[in-house]
C-alpha cells in the first residue's frame, strides 16, 4: 500500500513537471528551479569607511598619482614641455614647502592637468588593472568583503605607496607628516621625470 501511494505521488509530480515544460509554464515550487545567480558589484579594494582613512585619502591618492607618473614616465611619451610643467608643480615640495592634507587634491589635480586626456586614461587603466589584480589576490586570500574595510584599503593603498607612508599618514595628518611623506614621493618622481 505504501508503495504504492510512493509511486502513484512520484507519477503525479513527473506529469506535472512534464505538462510545465511542454506549455513552457514556470517550473514547478520548489523543483527543477534554476540555480539563482548572485550578480555582485566587484569589491572595491580601495572602498573604506575608516575615518582616519577617509581623512587621508587625498593624500594617498596624491602618493599614487606620483607613483604612477614615476613608473610610467617612459610609457607616458611625455613631451619636454609636460615634463617641465610636471617638475614645475613638484618644485615647491621639493624645496620643503609645507603641504596641508587639504592640499593634496589640488597638487594631484595640478599633476593630472599636465597630461592630456589619452594620458590620463593611461594611468586610469593602469590603476584599473592594479585593482582586477588586488582583486584577485583578495579573494585568493579571503580577506575581502562586499564592502571593503580599513585593512583591505590600507593593503590595497601599500601596494601602490608602501606600508610605512600609509602608516605614517593613518596614524598622524599634521602638515609634517605629510610634508615628510609627499616630498619623498616627489623625489623619487622628480628623479624618473629628469631621466625620460
Amino acid at each position: 500500500m505504501f508503495r504504492s501511494l510512493l509511486a502513484a505521488t512520484f507519477m503525479l509530480c513527473c506529469l506535472s513537471v512534464q505538462a510545465q515544460l511542454r506549455t513552457g509554464g514556470d517550473t514547478v515550487p520548489g523543483l527543477l528551479q534554476p540555480p539563482a545567480t548572485h550578480q555582485s558589484v566587484p569589491m572595491n579594494p580601495f572602498a573604506s569607511t575608516s575615518p582616519q582613512l577617509s581623512a587621508a585619502r587625498p593624500v594617498l591618492e596624491l602618493l599614487v598619482t606620483l607613483a604612477q607618473l614615476r613608473t610610467q614616465a617612459a610609457a607616458l611619451a611625455l613631451t619636454p614641455e609636460q615634463v617641465g610643467a610636471l617638475r614645475h608643480t613638484l618644485a615647491p615640495l621639493l624645496d620643503g614647502t609645507e603641504l596641508q592634507a587639504g592640499e593634496a587634491d589640488s597638487l594631484r589635480a595640478a599633476l593630472l592637468e599636465a597630461l592630456t586626456p589619452a594620458q590620463r586614461q593611461q594611468l586610469a587603466d593602469q590603476r584599473e588593472a592594479q585593482t582586477a589584480r588586488l582583486r584577485a589576490l583578495l579573494s585568493r586570500a579571503r580577506l575581502a568583503s562586499d564592502e571593503g574595510g580599513p585593512q583591505t584599503a590600507r593593503f590595497a593603498y601599500s601596494q601602490w605607496v608602501g606600508s610605512a607612508a600609509v602608516s605614517a599618514l593613518l596614524a598622524d595628518l599634521r602638515p609634517v607628516t605629510v610634508t615628510h611623506t609627499v616630498w619623498a614621493a616627489a623625489l623619487l618622481t622628480d628623479q624618473a621625470l629628469s631621466g625620460v
